[in-house]
């Protein structure tokens, strides 16, 4: 066996040597299985698509993760978080009228 002095070694690799299988990163907090868990929990029904983080959390029975990790996850499996928007229903003269608003403008140019 061959003996090799720290000098010729660096830091790093005096550290690797000592434990190479050790970890260096923090645990996750969520598995996959909790991952797909939460998704199928909020794709469920119209109801669970429209609660609040907290309110899936705990109907996914999550309560030991934050909520942030929550979004999180759910951004990271592509489901987005959005607003909703409240529009109005026009009645069908309403309708008519903003038809021709926009057809009376339509060969208009933006101002430069």
């Amino acid at each position: 066996m061959e003996v090799v002095t720290c000098e010729e070694l660096s830091l790093v690799e005096l550290l690797a040597a000592a434990a190479p299988d050790k970890k260096t990163s923090r645990p996750l907090v969520l598995t996959d299985a909790e991952k797909d868990h939460l998704v199928a929990t909020a794709k469920q029904s119209f109801e669970t698509r429209r609660m609040s983080l907290v309110d899936l959390q705990c109907e996914a029975g999550l309560g030991h993760v934050y909520p942030q990790t929550i979004l999180n996850a759910l951004n990271e499996r592509g489901i987005k978080c959005c607003r909703e928007e409240l529009k109005f229903i026009l009645k069908p003269e309403n309708k008519a009228k903003r038809l021709a608003y926009c057809k009376e403008r339509k060969d208009r140019l933006p101002d430069k």
